[in-house]
């Protein structure tokens, strides 16, 4: 076995180049680039290894989280949100030229990346490329992150945690389009003006998870007991509420459907399908079955929209829904209409395609709640959570609950009080949120549609759909 270990309280064992400096936060002394173009540099051919593990304690000078894109900013420079912490490219920010790295990403999705090819966040529906990320890990100012990177090339592996917690992991054994691993360059690039990096560890054996929490809790400074409870809320399993919750006098119904009859979904508005027919969207006595096609490509995505608009400060959204296959994703998307407050769809047209830019990218304004996400790199043991909303790309809230049974049914709830959202799925509030209109990210929104969206290869049965209204203004 063979282990590259530099401490990085000093500049022994790498090359510094540029204003840089060593600076100890919370016990931990580590490296800071104090430039975008300095960095420290050690030679090592591990990360080449057919098997390994790269370990690196990072703290960040600033709070870091998501941020909507900024298009202006971009245009100029698009690496600006990108946080090299090691790279085998200089510039180090350029993720797109490097094979080898572990890179943070202030934005919507990753946020935490690492990679054994060129590019980018890949198209992952067409190829499973060597990549691993973590979708959501905003990072507290002065906190300690110990961050492990693991690969097996023999199996297509490769593992990703933070903070002895288990992120994510690509394995080619499931994804059957993974693209191959390529060598890195020889040299690694360390750090960047954002981040205190600390300790980084390179070694040709896959460390075990029980290893990687050992050394975290061994590790961790006093400061991090904060953030020790945000990693449970957001990537541990909640706690089942005591009660359950449904509509009150105070609500009133506003629509009701079971999908059980034959034209129980004749008025919804169903986008895509006009180049590939949507291979069965049907009520059954069961309820409304819809199963979208193997073949990966935007063709091949769909979404079913409410006939009509819903209109309160308090809206409740309820319905079951049964998984019949193992894999796709599934949202519900609500409160969704133009950017000037209209009705998309009847101002401007159905999109003729399922593409999610319908409700990220091209002008309009809702929430959309990740309800069933088995997506090839995502955690898969659990059910990953995740609520948005768009088009800011904005991550309210992220979580997960126990894995959902197959052919058996689940009861969703959306609850949104004003400001407040919650999301319920089985009992289990999964994500409890407040919205703020004055924080860049436009208004509350209190009108529009309701939309059920699927992707490629997934099968879904729904009934027992109804809407509730409280207030409405006016």
């Amino acid at each position: 076995m063979t282990t590259v270990h530099r401490n990085l309280s000093d500049d022994t064992g790498v090359i510094c180049r540029g204003e840089h400096r060593f600076v100890t936060i919370g016990a931990r002394t580590g490296y800071h680039a104090r430039s975008a173009w300095a960095n420290a540099s050690l030679c090592t051919t591990l990360h080449r290894a057919s098997m390994g593990t790269l370990s690196v304690w990072v703290t960040p000078l600033e709070d870091l989280g998501a941020v909507p894109r900024m298009a202006h900013t971009l245009a100029r420079n698009p690496d600006a949100m990108h946080f090299p912490i090691v790279s085998d490219m200089l510039p180090a920010r350029d993720i797109q030229a490097s094979f080898f790295g572990l890179y943070y990403l202030s934005q919507f999705h990753p946020q935490l990346m690492g990679k054994f090819g060129p590019g980018k966040f890949p198209e992952w529906d067409f190829t499973i490329g060597p990549w691993v990320y973590a979708e959501s890990l905003p990072l507290r100012q002065g906190c300690w992150y110990h961050m492990v990177l693991t690969w097996n090339r023999p199996k297509s592996e490769i593992a990703l945690y933070v903070n002895g917690f288990a992120l994510s992991r690509n394995n080619a054994q499931i994804a059957d389009r993974f693209v191959a691993f390529m060598d890195g360059r020889e040299t690694l690039y360390l750090g960047n003006p954002m981040m205190v990096l600390s300790e980084l560890i390179l070694e040709d054996n896959v460390w075990s998870h029980r290893r990687i929490s050992r050394i975290y809790e061994a590790g961790k400074p006093r400061q991090n007991v904060g953030i020790d409870s945000d990693f449970r809320q957001w990537f541990a399993l909640p706690r089942r509420d005591s009660a359950k919750l449904l509509p009150g006098k105070a609500w009133k119904l506003a629509y009701q459907n079971d999908f059980t009859r034959a034209d129980d979904a004749a008025n919804w508005v169903l986008q895509g399908g006009n180049y590939l027919p949507v291979p069965r969207l049907e009520t059954t006595p069961e309820g409304l079955r819809i199963e979208t096609s193997h073949i990966a490509a935007k063709e091949t995505r769909m979404y079913l929209w409410s006939p009509r608009c819903f209109e309160g400060n308090d809206q409740w959204i309820s319905f079951e829904f049964r998984p019949e296959s193992p894999h796709g994703l599934a949202l519900v998307v609500f409160c969704a209409s133009g950017m000037q407050r209209e009705d998309f769809f009847t101002d401007f047209g159905v999109p003729r395609t399922g593409s999610m830019d319908t409700i990220i990218a091209d002008g309009l304004r809702c929430y959309h709640w990740e309800f069933f996400r088995r997506l090839d790199v995502m955690r898969r043991n659990v059910e990953t959570q995740a609520l948005i909303k768009n088009p800011w790309e904005r991550p309210m809230q992220y979580g997960c609950v126990p894995r959902l049974k197959l052919h058996r049914w689940h009861q969703l709830q959306v609850i949104k009080e004003g400001r407040r959202i919650r999301c319920r799925l089985n009992g289990i509030t999964v994500m409890d949120v407040t919205d703020n209109a004055f924080q860049g990210h436009g208004p509350v929104y209190i009108y529009g549609r309701i939309g059920l969206r699927h992707m490629w290869s997934i099968a879904m049965t729904y009934h027992n759909l109804s809407v509730y209204e409280k207030s409405t203004p006016g």
